[in-house]
């Protein structure tokens, strides 16, 4: 039965990938993505395609803990959680925890429990243009690669020189262009300094990267986003495209935690 169930998961996440090859279907899950950066790709396309709508999940336990209780009736959600046992450390003889692998655990969504109002969590990032700016600093900041404002008459918005490890940035765009632009090269510089990808998936993957950042942090970024995920779409496999999903995982995660860590350091600092 445990057997069959796991297959049953595998068959999911393969099927509900393959879906992905529509443009409108790619510019939803990076929206859904911004919303559970921290799991990895594979349970968050679990959970994207056995409820699209969910905000926030957790377990029967974790919900109990908060004051809430699962809705009667309600089925859960099937995501992959790691299996650990406790070991001895044959050197230090201390007692550790190894992953020995992984299992299939149940998770409800929000919606799906009833209880004690959870604390709003909000953010202090607005479309302001001085916020806008301001954020915009702080990813300079966060950026190990110099960046430098240009003329650019190509009609690009900017670009990562390989050889100088260095962005430049079109001179008078707006702030939420210039943010969105940054994090954009910024993905080239982490993901492509080295790599032997086709453009295309290297456009996908630094625009999908730059999605997912600038819209955890409250800024829509779609009118600029989309055009670039908008013509990949069915001619590549399944395989691929969870591929091209993990790199924008791994590398907006990265980002995140950077970019909050510096703005805990300016909250600090003021």
């Amino acid at each position: 039965m445990q057997k069959t169930k796991v297959q049953e998961m595998y068959e999911l996440l393969k099927e509900g990938v393959e879906m992905v090859y529509s443009s409108e279907a790619w510019k939803e899950l990076l929206a859904f993505q911004s919303r559970f950066h921290k799991y990895t790709w594979r349970n968050m396309m679990l959970i994207y395609f056995q409820r699209s709508n969910a905000t926030l999940v957790a377990g029967l336990k974790e919900w109990n803990k908060l004051g809430r209780r699962v809705k009667l009736g309600e089925h859960g959600l099937k995501i992959w959680a790691p299996t650990t046992k406790t070991v001895t450390d044959e050197k230090t003889g201390e007692k550790v925890t190894k992953r020995t692998g992984f299992h299939l655990t149940t998770v409800f969504d929000v919606s799906q429990t009833h209880g004690k109002e959870l604390p709003s969590v909000t953010r202090e990032l607005t479309m302001e243009t001085a916020t806008l700016r301001s954020f915009y600093e702080t990813l300079k900041r966060v950026c190990p690669f110099p960046v430098e404002e240009v003329k650019i008459e190509d009609g690009s918005k900017g670009f990562f020189d390989y050889t100088t490890q260095s962005i430049s940035i079109k001179k008078g765009m707006a702030a939420l262009q210039k943010c969105k632009t940054l994090v954009h090269e910024m993905a080239h510089g982490f993901l492509h300094s080295e790599t032997d990808k086709p453009k295309q998936m290297r456009e996908v993957e630094a625009e999908g990267t730059a999605f997912v950042v600038l819209s955890y942090f409250g800024f829509d970024t779609k009118e600029y986003s989309f055009p670039y995920v908008a013509g990949w779409n069915g001619t590549v496999d399944s395989d691929v495209i969870m591929q091209s999903g993990e790199t924008i995982q791994k590398a907006a995660v990265s980002m995140i935690e950077k970019i909050e860590a510096e703005m805990k350091k300016e909250v600090g600092a003021a």
